[in-house]
């Protein structure tokens, strides 16, 4: 059984992370609007999406 040597651990910066959080904010900007009104369609109604 050979083991191999452990690679140095590198700080994580935020360019080495994957990033996880754009997608879900790229997809609640353009779909806000149809996000609330089929979860919440009762605060859908109240909203003046005319501006």
């Amino acid at each position: 059984m050979t083991t191999q040597p452990k690679s140095p651990k590198t700080p994580k910066t935020p360019q080495s992370q994957a990033d996880h959080d754009t997608p879900w904010k790229d997809a609640l900007e353009h779909y806000f609007e149809e996000f609330l009104h089929l979860l919440f369609p009762a605060i859908h109604a109240q909203i003046d999406w005319s501006q």
